[in-house]
């Protein structure tokens, strides 16, 4: 089965949605305040494969009782058993919105859809429904039937043989379990369950286990754990040896959650991941997003991230970034021109502010100059920004353009000396996109070093001497430069005027592969910072202080 499309009203932080999905694989990102795990628990309390939901008054959008909790899924490959006309046969429908005619042709997709509906009183009401009638009831059992597979916190019910667990699937009869469960009441003591009788479940999820890589320390068993009287099914436990798997870590049983779902309900079910990076890896988090992409062809997975390791491993048309604004939450999804971007810049795309660069250089800048900010509560991650590579002059142009495109706030930094790139910023500035840039065609050294004072020269020798660590290197340059193997600042000005050796410095600085990394833009960042009060002209000043009044106002 698979969810073609998803609509909630009045359900916790989301007062509209209505979402189609085009994919099998969905992971949903977006910043803490998204909703993207509301929208999990409204797929899971639509399917909820019980006869009720313990719903409150704060589940209601701020409150209101008053309008009720709607969600509506309409689903795909239904299974065959629910599609009979003593069942819910009568009731399919082609995708189409509610005032059109949805009865399907015999050659359109036929799909389901279930509503929840939740009153004012808390009563929950599940109702197949169309275009065409008032809908028919849908019972807990049949629910139960479209697999929905929840994999969060609660992990350790998947571990344990009880009726909302995974590894009851795994066996076809479990009367010969209740025996033993009787056998151990009578007895009175701790048993062992025959591994005999569960040969088959449990060489099952060895395979299943060993598929994934998942390595045990020892073999395979379900051992017996009496805490009460009250002795059931749910008391046995699957166990690496005589230690449960319910005492393993949060990672790994998080992944061993995925895998026996995933392969037990042979690639059919929707599986609900939230977090899937949680506890994991960056190795079996890769592997882990190859398995689902594998397994996600017949069934779906829909999973929220804040991992830039999930997202770079994604493609960009399994993505669905979520905007929630004021209770309307907008799901953006990306087209490929931003594949390069997910791979060379993921973490860009779980903020909300993003501060598109020229460079390397700038990017170093201003993570060396946030330090200082974030002493001052001004730091950019306060105000879920961050800064981008945008990877040149008119790259980075285009990069803003795409991101904000898909409704990130963005703002550009970029020299001045490029025409190119100037003529696509005033493009981006007329799209409302704020870009801020150096003086009179200035690149970013030659602002630095033409606005240092005069008495700073010295540092600009000091700081290729940092990054290079070998002054064999930097006096290379210079008696390049300036035909003089010295490193003595007072030398360089007895052959050369203030305003030559700056430009001659800038020659250095700015001449390719020499120095254009990170390290080296935040060692211009410390630069910056020592002789910010005696800089010649408001410009850094400016264009920073202007940088961080547009990250700070909260839209």
């Amino acid at each position: 089965m698979y969810i073609k499309r998803l609509k909630i009203n009045n359900f916790r932080g989301i007062k509209d949605l209505d979402k189609e999905f085009n994919n099998r694989l969905i992971c949903l990102i977006g910043n803490s305040d998204s909703t993207k795990t509301t929208i999990l628990d409204a797929i899971e309390y639509c399917l909820y494969p019980y006869w009720n939901i313990q719903i409150m008054d704060t589940d209601f959008y701020n409150c209101n009782i008053n309008e009720n909790i709607v969600i509506q899924l309409t689903i795909g490959d239904v299974p065959e058993k629910l599609l009979t006309e003593d069942k819910y046969g009568l009731f399919i429908r082609k995708n189409v919105p509610e005032d059109e005619d949805d009865e399907p042709n015999d050659d359109e997709e036929k799909f389901l859809t279930i509503e929840l509906r939740i009153n004012e009183m808390l009563e929950c009401k599940w109702k197949v429904i169309n275009n065409r009638s008032e809908g028919k009831n849908i019972t807990h059992i049949d629910r139960a039937e479209f697999s929905v597979a929840r994999v969060g916190e609660n992990t350790n019910k998947d571990f344990r043989i009880g009726r909302s667990s995974i590894l009851k699937k795994y066996m076809d009869d479990t009367s010969t379990l209740d025996t033993f469960l009787i056998d151990a009441v009578r007895e009175i003591k701790e048993i062992k369950v025959s591994d005999e009788r569960m040969r088959d479940t449990l060489e099952e999820i060895k395979k299943a286990l060993k598929e994934y890589s998942v390595k045990l320390n020892d073999d395979l068993k379900i051992n017996m754990e009496l805490k009460t009287t009250d002795v059931s099914l749910s008391n046995l436990n699957l166990c690496d040896g005589i230690i449960p798997f319910y005492s393993k870590g949060t990672g790994t049983k998080r992944l061993i959650s995925v895998i026996l779902n995933l392969c037990k309900l042979n690639n059919s079910a929707c599986i609900l991941i939230d977090e899937i990076e949680y506890g994991l890896e960056p190795y079996r988090i890769s592997e882990l997003i190859y398995k689902l992409k594998e397994g996600s062809k017949n069934g779906q997975v829909i999973m929220t991230t804040h991992s830039p390791i999930v997202l770079s491993e994604v493609d960009y048309n399994n993505l669905i970034l979520c905007r929630n604004n004021d209770g309307k939450l907008n799901c953006f999804e990306f087209d490929q021109t931003i594949q390069r971007l997910l791979r060379s810049n993921s973490y860009a795309f779980i903020c909300n502010n993003i501060i598109v660069v020229e460079g390397a250089t700038e990017s170093g800048i201003l993570r060396f100059l946030n330090r200082s900010w974030s002493e001052h509560s001004e730091s950019m991650a306060m105000y879920n920004s961050l800064v981008m590579d945008g990877k040149g002059g008119y790259s980075a142009c285009q990069n803003a353009e795409r991101l904000s495109k898909l409704g990130y706030r963005v703002c550009l930094l970029i020299d001045s000396d490029e025409e190119r790139a100037n003529n696509k910023s005033e493009e981006l500035e007329k799209m409302g996109i704020k870009v801020f840039k150096w003086d009179n065609n200035n690149n970013t050294e030659m602002q630095i070093i033409n606005d240092l004072p005069d008495d700073a020269l010295e540092d600009v020798i000091n700081l290729m001497l940092s990054l290079k660590k070998d002054e064999n290197i930097v006096k290379s340059y210079i008696n390049e430069e300036f035909g003089s193997n010295t490193l003595n600042i007072d030398e360089l000005k007895s052959k050369a005027t203030i305003q030559e050796i700056k430009e001659k410095f800038i020659k250095i600085l700015t001449h390719k592969d020499r120095f254009k990394n990170i390290r080296y833009g935040m060692a211009l960042g410390k630069l910056i910072e020592k002789n910010i009060d005696n800089l010649k002209s408001n410009t850094i000043i400016n264009v920073l202080n202007n940088l961080k009044e547009w990250y700070k106002i909260n839209e």
